[in-house]
C-alpha cells in the first residue's frame, strides 16, 4: 500500500468516530421526539376535557391546571433537548469535515476537529441533562395520576 492510500485510510478512520457519535445522537433525537410527542398528546387530551367531564371523573380544576403546566414544562424540556441533539449532530458533521480540512492544511488545524467534537459532546450532555429532568417530571406525573384513583377508592 502506498503512502497516499494509507493517508486516505487514516483520514477516513479518523472521520468514523464522529460518524458513530452522530448515530448515537440520532438515537437520542428519536427518543426525545417520542417523549415530546407523548407529552403534547397527553396535554391535548386533558385540554379537550370540559369542566363538567373533569368533575365527573372526580378531578379538580386545579389538578387539570397543574397537570397541564407539568406537560408544558415537559414538552419545553424535550424540545430543548431535541435542539441540543440536532446542534450536536451538525457540529459533529462539521467535525468530520474539519478532519479532512486539517489534513489538507498538513495538520495546522488540529485544534479545530478536537474543539468541534468537545462542543458537540457538551451539547449531547446538555440534551441528556434536559431529558433526565423531563423523565423525572414524567415519573412524578405518572405517580400522581396512578395515586389519585387509588386515593379516590379508599
Amino acid at each position: 500500500m502506498n503512502n497516499t492510500s494509507s493517508l486516505a485510510v487514516a483520514i477516513i478512520s479518523a472521520m468514523i468516530t464522529p460518524a458513530l457519535l452522530i448515530l448515537g445522537s440520532a438515537s437520542l433525537v428519536a427518543t426525545a421526539l417520542q417523549r415530546l410527542t407523548r407529552a403534547v398528546d397527553r396535554a391535548r387530551a386533558i385540554l379537550q376535557l370540559s369542566d363538567e367531564e373533569i368533575k365527573r371523573q372526580g378531578l379538580t380544576l386545579e389538578m387539570k391546571k397543574r397537570w397541564l403546566e407539568r406537560y408544558t414544562t415537559r414538552s419545553l424540556l424535550a424540545e430543548r433537548a431535541v435542539t441540543a441533539f440536532f446542534l450536536a449532530v451538525g457540529t459533529l458533521i462539521l467535525g468530520c469535515l474539519s478532519i479532512a480540512i486539517d489534513r489538507y492544511f498538513d495538520g495546522m488545524l488540529t485544534w479545530l476537529p478536537v474543539s468541534l467534537t468537545i462542543i458537540a459532546m457538551s451539547m449531547i450532555f446538555a440534551g441528556a441533562y434536559l431529558m433526565v429532568r423531563e423523565s423525572r417530571l414524567a415519573t412524578l406525573q405518572i405517580r400522581e395520576e396512578i395515586q389519585y384513583p387509588a386515593e379516590k377508592k379508599i
